[in-house]
């Protein structure tokens, strides 16, 4: 990028949170000058700077603790160890000042960081990982993980391979072999091995949906209006008025033993459509051109629509029971069941959440669902991350999850109307003091 990519005055950065850490990248690009009679040839070295005199073009190591980040104009950015990033800040400054060029690149290096969706890294990690499964169309972006798999044992010398790609070259297995050994006999220990040697997150939380399960439910697209007359169970979610809605309903099968198709419908306010679209890095204006979000006008989700839309399902479909989440959604679920919707409240909670939930996952283990390949609930589906609890009990866990889950929250509620047993009559209990 700085001698042989053709660009004039370019202006190569190795971008790190520490001048120090930025340097590592940096002196080591002054080691491979030094070796070689060709690059030693066109380039000047300096303490901080290589320089290529000839075309105006600069190397430099840069920091979030330079005094200022204006006035730059990089066509290579070399970001190095994200996880270390504390805010977006300057991945921010520096991606938005690649506009400027013909043909820039942004080079992201990392380590495995914890699992605070906040973080950045967590962030570029998942959308990484979203246009790796396909979740995300994004030919501009190029990533690769190198991890064991989830069901991978840590303590297993033959998976070490996947997390090192250089193993038994730059990475040595001895070395390897010696912290495996301390890992076993120490927690802290145990947690950087599987964070720094292997690549795997550190987090109480666990991703739920395998997307290669996920695709193996999916089918073509089907009409809604196939399902007429047809009975189901549904769940709704209102999110706060600014963020999406979701309506999902569950179909039984046509025939004994067959698959149950998920018909979803999402809601979202028309003037904060592009805010969130940059803000979830998502095709949402392309979702909604494709008929897949519903938007109403304003900035804020108008919640009569929403209803008008609910009692022309109950028409058109025999719905057996909508579970809510009373949060937000009260007065609309009274005015609904006013009208003759049968509305049920979904207590929110690991109790309710745990049998609905690993239904859920146990469906898409036997392929028993037809989610018609809708991409909203995709993308909803691989940000879905579960907590589990000492009993083995399981929910969503919203604050884990990185982006919207509201349409597979809705449906797992849809599935506890429908594993629901029948309403036990009020029992009395004599107790004697």
């Amino acid at each position: 990028m700085l001698v042989c990519d053709g660009e004039p005055g370019a202006e190569i950065y190795a971008a790190a949170t520490r001048k120090e850490q930025a340097r590592i990248i940096f002196d080591e690009a002054k080691r491979m000058v030094a070796s070689s009679p060709a690059l030693s040839a066109v380039l000047v070295r300096f303490k901080l700077n290589i320089s290529v005199d000839g075309t105006a073009s600069k190397f430099e190591p840069l920091s979030s603790d330079d005094r200022t980040l204006d006035g730059l104009n990089p066509h290579c950015v070399l970001v190095d160890e994200l996880h270390k990033h504390k805010t977006r800040a300057l991945l921010d400054v520096l991606d938005t000042a690649l506009g400027a060029r013909r043909q820039p690149l942004l080079w992201i290096i990392t380590t495995a960081g914890d699992d605070s969706p906040e973080s950045v890294y967590a962030q570029e990690n998942d959308y990484a990982t979203k246009v790796l499964e396909g979740t995300i169309e994004d030919d501009a972006t190029f990533a690769f993980i190198a991890t064991i798999d989830k069901r991978d044992r840590w303590d297993d010398l033959a998976v070490w391979a996947k997390a090192n790609p250089n193993l038994g070259i730059s990475v040595k297995f001895d070395d390897l072999e010696r912290q495996a050994n301390k890992a076993k006999k120490s927690p802290a220990a145990l947690s950087a091995f599987m964070r720094l040697r292997l690549n795997v997150r550190t987090s109480s939380a666990e991703r739920a949906i395998d997307m290669e399960v996920w695709a193996r439910n999916g089918g073509k697209r089907f009409d809604p209006a196939e399902m007429k007359h047809r009975k189901c169970w549904a769940g709704l979610d209102l999110s706060s008025k600014i963020d999406i809605s979701a309506f999902v309903k569950l179909f039984e099968p046509e025939e004994a033993g067959g698959r149950m198709r998920i018909v979803p419908r999402f809601w979202m306010p028309l003037d904060t459509l592009e805010e969130r679209a940059e803000k979830d890095r998502v095709p949402f204006r392309q979702w909604v051109d494709e008929g897949y979000i519903e938007v109403t006008p304003g900035n804020v989700i108008d919640h009569d629509e929403i209803e008008r839309a609910v009692l022309a399902d109950a028409d058109e479909h025999k719905i057996d029971s909508v579970a809510y989440d009373p949060w937000n959604a009260t007065q609309l679920a009274a005015s609904l069941l006013g009208k003759g919707v049968p509305m049920v409240e979904f207590i929110q909670g690991l109790r309710s959440y745990s049998e609905p939930t690993k239904e859920l996952l146990n469906l898409l283990a036997s392929t028993k669902l037809d989610h018609g390949e809708n991409p909203v609930l995709k993308w909803m589906a691989s940000n879905l991350k579960t907590h589990r609890d000492k009993n083995e009990n399981l929910m969503p866990h919203k604050l884990h999850s990185t982006g919207r889950i509201d349409g597979i929250t809705a449906l797992i509620m849809a599935i506890g109307r429908k594993i629901q047993p029948a309403e036990a009559k009020p029992q009395h209990q004599m107790i004697i003091l």
